[in-house]
């Protein structure tokens, strides 16, 4: 089954929520559209445990020459109870590592730091991410792009993107060397919960 958080704005009464499978809704929508009264017996177990430490782990390539402005390529480690965590976030932390691991196994160096950043307690509110930034924001304009891959393990199709129109121009030339894997979709509001503080700063 599917799980989760919830969290209520100030003075609503909090009562319990659960998530149920796909397969259980549906066979519950097709009940209610008969008109069949449905009873559900719920047995919950959940409880909420006291925070521990937790930590982000970052890699990256120097840049050659600006080292000190960044390209950063994030996933997040953790994932739901109940899954192995493959599509939510395998996927996203396989893609950032190993973009980094190629780019070293070819002997490349990109003129800007290349860095992996995989966070730390996404599915428990964005924890790790919000405290990178925290820590990082005052040299946000040393940030020239912020991405997440949080979408599921898909064969890929192109990239969702905010930004001002340079980047906007620059992210298209970059979708070029992408067409002969045909990955040259370039979808505008871009969202991402692990850099939505960046891009609301205004980093494409």
């Amino acid at each position: 089954p599917h799980t989760g958080w919830q969290w209520y704005q100030p003075g609503v009464r909090k009562i319990p929520t659960a998530c149920i499978t796909v397969e259980d809704a549906e066979m519950m929508a097709r009940m209610a559209y008969k008109g069949t009264k449905i009873a559900v017996h719920l047995t919950m177990e959940a409880q909420t445990l006291d925070d521990v430490d937790s930590f982000n782990t970052v890699a990256e390539i120097t840049g050659s020459q600006h080292p000190e402005q960044v390209v950063l390529l994030s996933g997040h480690l953790d994932s739901w109870d109940v899954g192995q965590g493959a599509m939510d976030d395998g996927g996203g932390v396989a893609i950032s590592w190993e973009t980094l691991s190629l780019i070293k196994d070819l002997g490349l160096r990109p003129k800007r730091t290349l860095r992996a950043v995989l966070w730390s307690a996404e599915e428990a509110g964005g924890v790790g991410a919000m405290q990178y930034y925290q820590q990082h924001k005052t040299n946000i304009s040393n940030f020239d792009l912020v991405m997440e891959s949080d979408m599921g393990t898909f064969a890929p199709v192109g990239l969702q993107f905010t930004g001002n129109d340079k980047a906007r121009a620059i992210m298209r030339e970059v979708m070029k060397l992408l067409a002969p894997i045909n990955v040259t979709s370039l979808e505008e509001h871009g969202e991402g919960t692990d850099i939505n503080m960046w891009m609301q700063a205004g980093v494409p």
